[in-house]
């Protein structure tokens, strides 16, 4: 009898220990209801559209813009403390300094938005139409030629990418492209923009969503700095720079 009471304990015990593994395992197997994979994210027209908007967030206007305000007088005003022209004129800007460094952030966008355009056809069209695909899509457009721009003025020319780099491409293989084909670039993604773009948003809810007259705004703005002798500028100091090695 003893004996017996031994192994049925023991068998109970075992029967725990199974049973408390395979319960372990199932749990540690399970991905979190937080945690999005990149399929995941094309699986549902919420996390797509969710996906959109971080590419809006990478959408920066310093109050002291230098290139709305041009380092004026007016954006060193006492209301608006700590903008970057104050450091400038206090003698605090040097190499060191990152103030209106947006580089990273511009490129994040236009990675970003490649990434989303490549994508958003995974979306089951139960969920998202072909026209509310083709509209964003649009956005998208708009938003990587934006980026493109504000690095045109910025920094200059800059490598145009149409896809997404993988990490066995170097960066070497991608260099800077003329100024023209930048501006190129630039209108090209507007007019693609544009043909997808209403001329108004009927719903307040898409206020601060591009337009087909944000499109045509930009490109006059790319058509006036690459006419002007500011924007030309660049070109002759590249130019200059590769005939002088």
């Amino acid at each position: 009898m003893y004996i017996m009471h031994k192994n049925i304990q023991r068998c109970l015990i075992l029967g725990a220990f199974v049973l408390g593994v395979c319960s372990c395992s199932k749990y540690i197997n399970e991905e979190p209801d937080s945690l999005l994979t990149t399929s995941m994210i094309w699986q549902t027209a919420s996390t797509a559209e969710q996906y959109l908007n971080q590419v809006y967030s990478n959408i920066t206007v310093a109050p002291d813009d230098a290139f709305h305000l041009g380092g004026c007088d007016e954006s060193s005003c006492p209301i608006v403390s700590g903008v970057a022209v104050r450091q400038m004129i206090s003698g605090n800007w040097s190499a060191q300094n990152n103030y209106d460094y947006y580089w990273p952030t511009w490129w994040q966008g236009i990675r970003q938005s490649l990434v989303f355009e490549a994508s958003i056809g995974s979306v089951p069209a139960d969920l998202m139409s072909d026209s509310l695909k083709a509209q964003h899509v649009a956005e998208s457009e708009f938003l990587r030629g934006w980026f493109y721009w504000n690095l045109l003025r910025q920094y200059g020319p800059f490598p145009i990418l149409r896809t997404t780099l993988s990490t066995s491409q170097s960066y070497n293989d991608f260099t800077q492209a003329p100024f023209d084909s930048c501006v190129a670039e630039i209108n090209r993604l507007m007019d693609l923009a544009a043909a997808g773009l209403p001329t108004h948003w009927q719903s307040s809810a898409n206020y601060g969503r591009p337009t087909k007259g944000a499109c045509l705004s930009i490109k006059a703005q790319v058509a006036l700095w690459a006419a002007s002798p500011f924007g030309t500028a660049i070109l002759c100091l590249a130019i200059l720079k590769i005939k002088m090695g």
